[in-house]
């Protein structure tokens, strides 16, 4: 499947098994699009409410994987 900076957060979270708590950190952020997700940091997760290390972790490793993901 390919992926662009526009794709859901929920297309993601299915592909990648995104786990409920780190999909609803993402919605309680208003991060609703892959490139929301890749605007912020791995350090800047970890200060958000209600994400612990085990979704800032899981997080952080979509943002690795899908860093170079291109816009359209």
């Amino acid at each position: 499947m390919s992926f662009t900076r526009e794709t859901p957060i929920h297309e993601i979270a299915a592909a990648e098994n995104m786990s409920v708590r780190a999909l609803n950190v993402c919605l309680h952020h208003d991060i609703t699009s892959l490139g929301d997700l890749l605007s912020y940091t791995p350090e800047a997760l970890v200060r958000f409410r209600n994400c612990g290390r085990k979704s800032s972790t899981e997080l952080a490793a979509i943002i690795s994987k899908y860093k170079d993901v291109p816009k359209y």
